[in-house]
């Protein structure tokens, strides 16, 4: 879900067209980590914005930046970005989000899949919904292998939940409504 995409760049690109080291992710992931209010962020959510899937590199290269001083851990699962850190991710910041509506159309451009997009774009009106009207909405049948696959293509986005009778639901997190649910 790397929320740094410029342009028509994808989120591994600066504007460019040049592709971003993990360390100038990082930082950017930890930097609109902060905008969105998170001082300090989770570690595991900043390695999974930066699209840091190996972990000990993740460790590894937070390690280096962390002796560089452009990093510090607050605790044992935080992560924390150093003034001196600041000063080097800026220039690769896009602008900041304005609404929910950047937030969400930053998001679907790292979803590969239309019809992922599709399910994405339903969920954006901020409602609970039913897993079964979700795949009436996309012609799938709701047992279908492919919803389930593409349901989830849709992670970290969506939380999974039950009603008290038992009915599957599912909803974009919080963190997809960094300006309420219901704005736009």
């Amino acid at each position: 879900m790397l929320l740094i995409t410029m342009g028509k760049s994808t989120s591994n690109e600066s504007p460019k067209g040049k592709a971003l080291s993990s360390q100038v992710r990082i930082m950017i992931a930890i930097a609109q980590q902060n905008r969105l209010g998170v001082e300090h962020p989770d570690r595991k959510k900043i390695a999974n914005l930066a699209e840091m899937k190996n972990a000990a590199s993740y460790n590894t290269i937070c390690g280096r930046m962390k002796k560089k001083g452009a990093i510090d851990f607050p605790d044992s699962k935080t992560i924390a970005m150093t003034d001196a850190g600041k000063k080097q991710a800026a220039p690769h910041l896009p602008p900041a989000p304005t609404c929910n509506k950047d937030i969400h159309e930053q998001i679907k451009q790292k979803i590969s899949r239309a019809k992922v997009r599709d399910m994405f774009d339903l969920l954006t009106d901020g409602s609970d919904h039913t897993l079964s009207e979700l795949a009436e909405l996309t012609n799938f049948e709701a047992t279908s292998k492919s919803f389930t696959v593409y349901v989830g293509c849709l992670n970290p986005n969506v939380e999974k939940f039950k009603t008290s009778d038992g009915v599957k639901m599912i909803r974009l997190k919080d963190d997809c409504f960094p300006f309420g649910r219901g704005a736009e």
